[in-house]
């Protein structure tokens, strides 16, 4: 993707499903709104299922950061890895925010913060609950972040090399 640009932007939609590889390149702005600034931003979208791995390069370190972003919708399945290569990424792998419903099964590694729940971004943001369920988080610096009243069920995950926290929860749960 170019400077400011999003890989991909879905919304309005009612299902999509990828299923392949993936490698994406963000060159950075953030002059260009954070929402802009993701390999993959989606939004009032019913159901997503990502079956497959996403490797983001960078030729600059950014300002949101993160592959996946999603907003809004209710039903998201994320299957494959997500991976940062090069540097460290910032701030986010995964950031859900406004109501989402995530289903992350894919590894996370090598993001500031991993999977972030209900991340403020547009300064009303609101919870997000999901499941995160067998996979690894590694080389972070939180592996899952939790705000605004959002739940989390996990199981069988494992974390490695994070340098702060496998989760930290500023105001929400893990069950």
């Amino acid at each position: 993707t170019g400077t400011g640009n999003t890989g991909f932007m879905i919304y309005h939609s009612n299902y999509i499903k990828f299923d392949g590889s993936c490698s994406l390149e963000y060159q950075g702005n953030n002059s260009a709104g954070w929402g802009y600034q993701s390999g993959m931003m989606a939004y009032y979208t019913r159901q997503i299922e990502i079956i497959m791995d996403i490797t983001l390069t960078s030729s600059a370190a950014g300002w949101l950061g993160g592959a996946l972003v999603f907003n809004g919708c209710t039903s998201v399945g994320i299957y494959g890895d997500l991976t940062k290569s090069g540097a460290q990424f910032t701030p986010h792998g995964v950031a859900a925010i406004n109501g989402t419903w995530i289903y992350q099964y894919g590894d996370i590694t090598n993001f500031a913060n991993g999977l972030s729940m209900g991340v403020n971004h547009y300064g009303n943001s609101t919870r997000c609950d999901g499941v995160l369920a067998g996979c690894t988080i590694s080389d972070c610096v939180d592996g899952v972040r939790l705000w605004r009243n959002s739940i989390i069920h996990q199981s069988g995950n494992s974390f490695s090399n994070n340098s702060s926290n496998n989760i930290n929860s500023t105001d929400g749960f893990v069950v």
